[in-house]
């Protein structure tokens, strides 16, 4: 990939920053503030809109508020702009048996990350029923187009989705402040973090193709997802009072109970 080396250049510096910053602790507090919805949105799970009522609400700083807002708003009226119908043009074409197999083998191809933060965590159970869920649905769920283990196979393999940002919760590093990034939605600073490291997992960073080709992967890849989550969003707007409240508190909370998992 002509990007790789400035991709690789500026993931390196966020991973030795991440190393050398004191933000290891819960109650860590950010003086002054880093001036960084949603369309992701759709793109993550329903259950961030729900509540966890076994997990105590942890307490995370907002200092962006203001600016947060802004954003959030921007991609309120992106998805309802443009992604949304998008998505919805997308669901006519193409049957939704064929969006939930494509799902199926992106979630598949995905696998190595969630391998090797379960290997982080010295989950090796996990770990290794996540390595014998690809073997099984790489072979004869065909590349993972067919979930062969979900559907078919008895035995407990999963899933057990980790990523970075879990994996630096694990280890005691709290959220920092709340983010709200453009076309991306709610995070963190862990979170970006993580997402940022986890790029270095991706196998699409290292297949010999081009920045765009990747970029038009990824695009398939998020409006496939799109498609098979429209209403959620419009759901969750109609039975909340402060969506932007909301939506921190139900990202918060599901990040929580992902990290206690």
């Amino acid at each position: 990939m002509s990007a790789f080396p400035r991709v690789s250049t500026i993931s390196l510096i966020v991973l030795l920053v991440t190393c050398v910053l004191p933000i290891w602790k819960a109650d860590f507090t950010l003086n002054g503030k880093i001036a960084f919805e949603n369309t992701a949105h759709a793109q993550l799970p329903i259950e961030i809109y729900k509540t966890y009522p076994e997990t105590m609400e942890e307490k995370v700083s907002d200092p962006l508020e203001s600016y947060n807002r802004i954003i959030f708003k921007f991609n309120d009226r992106l998805y309802f702009g443009a992604v949304k119908p998008v998505g919805k043009a997308y669901a006519r074409v193409v049957p939704e048996a064929a969006r939930t197999g494509l799902r199926n083998a992106f979630y598949n191809f995905l696998t190595p990350a969630q391998f090797e933060n379960n290997l982080f965590q010295l989950k090796f159970k996990r770990a290794a029923a996540v390595l014998a869920r690809f073997v099984l649905n790489s072979t004869f769920g065909f590349a993972g187009f067919y979930d062969f283990v979900g559907k078919q196979c008895t035995a407990n393999l999963g899933p057990y989705d980790e990523d970075l940002g879990q994996t630096l919760g694990h280890y005691g590093m709290g959220p920092v402040f709340y983010i709200i990034w453009p076309f991306l939605g709610p995070s963190t600073l862990r979170d970006s973090i993580g997402v940022a490291g986890d790029g270095f997992i991706d196998p699409m960073f290292y297949l010999p193709v081009s920045w765009s080709s990747a970029m038009g992967i990824k695009t398939i890849q998020y409006m496939n997802e799109v498609s098979l989550r429209l209403g959620e969003y419009s759901d969750f707007l109609r039975v909340s009072l402060d969506p932007y409240v909301a939506m921190r508190k139900g990202y918060i909370q599901y990040r929580q109970a992902q990290i206690k998992n």
